[in-house]
C-alpha cells in the first residue's frame, strides 16, 4: 500500500475514531493488501477458468456443426 494511501486511511480513522496508532494502522494496510492479493488471484482464476469454460462450449459447438453436416 503506498504511503500516500496509508496517511488517507490513517486522516480518516483518526477523524471517525480519535487517533489510531501507527501500529493499529499498518496491521489494517496489511490486511487490506493481503485481501487485494487473494481477491486478484480469485479474479485470475475466475478469468481462466472462464476462457477453459469458453473453449470448450466452442469445441463442443464445432463437433455439433460437424455432425449436422453428416447427416
Amino acid at each position: 500500500m503506498s504511503d500516500d494511501t496509508r496517511h488517507h486511511l490513517s486522516k480518516k480513522l483518526r477523524t471517525m475514531h480519535g487517533m489510531v496508532d501507527r501500529q493499529t494502522l499498518d496491521a489494517a494496510a496489511d490486511e487490506l493488501d493481503r485481501l487485494n492479493s487473494l481477491i486478484a488471484g480469485m479474479v485470475t482464476k475466475a478469468a481462466a477458468d472462464h476462457q477453459e469454460a469458453r473453449r470448450k462450449i466452442n469445441e463442443l459447438e464445432t463437433r455439433i456443426q460437424e455432425l449436422n453436416r453428416v447427416q
